[in-house]
């Protein structure tokens, strides 16, 4: 595994939170509608501020 990726699947316990494809994903597992269009803060907010 490269250290880019690596390093995005660790990223949530760094200052910056969770990757947009982590939140994105997450929002896809709980069928938000809409999600496609959002961007990470929108995300983060429909998520319950993760």
């Amino acid at each position: 595994m490269s250290s880019g990726r690596r390093g995005g699947l660790r990223s949530h316990k760094g200052a910056r939170g969770q990757t947009y494809e982590q939140l994105y994903a997450e929002a896809r597992r709980r069928n938000v509608h809409g999600r496609s269009g959002m961007d990470k803060e929108q995300l983060k907010r429909v998520l319950g501020g993760k």
